[in-house]
C-alpha cells in the first residue's frame, strides 16, 4: 500500500529531485537514474560549464515534470502510479488529506510567486 500523502510530501520537501519519489513508488531504475543525473550535475559544476548546463537543464526539466505529475495525480485522485503508469493500490482514507495538503501547497506556491513578483528584483514597487 502506497500513500499519496507521503508521495506529495516527498515532492514538496524537494526530496523528489534526488529520485526518492520514484524509489518510493517502486520504480527503482528511473529513481536511480535520476539520482545519478543529480550526481553528474554536481560533478560537472566543477569540471565543465557547457556539459553542466546541458545536464542541469535535463535534470531540472525532469524534476519539474515529476513535481507537476505528482500534484496533478493528487488533485485528480488517479489510481495510477504517476511515474510507471501501473495501477497502484493507495490506502482508502488517503484521498482527503492528500487533497488538503495539495491545496495548502498550491496556495503556498501562488503566494511565493506573488511575493517574488511584488518584492523581488523586478518589482514594480521599487
Amino acid at each position: 500500500m502506497y500513500s499519496k500523502t507521503v508521495l506529495l510530501l516527498i515532492e514538496a520537501l524537494g526530496l523528489g529531485s534526488l529520485g526518492i519519489d520514484r524509489l518510493y513508488m517502486n520504480c527503482p531504475a528511473t529513481g536511480s537514474l535520476k539520482f545519478m543525473l543529480f550526481l553528474l550535475v554536481a560533478l560537472f559544476w566543477y569540471v565543465d560549464e557547457t556539459i553542466f548546463n546541458i545536464l542541469a537543464f535535463a535534470w531540472f526539466f525532469w524534476v519539474i515534470f515529476d513535481y507537476i505529475s505528482v500534484f496533478v495525480n493528487a488533485f485528480l485522485s488517479s489510481p495510477y502510479n504517476p511515474f510507471c503508469k501501473k495501477i497502484v493500490y493507495y490506502s482508502d482514507n488517503d484521498v482527503a488529506p492528500t487533497f488538503a495538503i495539495f491545496l495548502i501547497l498550491a496556495n503556498f506556491v501562488i503566494l511565493a510567486i506573488c511575493g517574488y513578483s511584488f518584492f523581488g528584483p523586478f518589482s514594480l514597487f521599487q
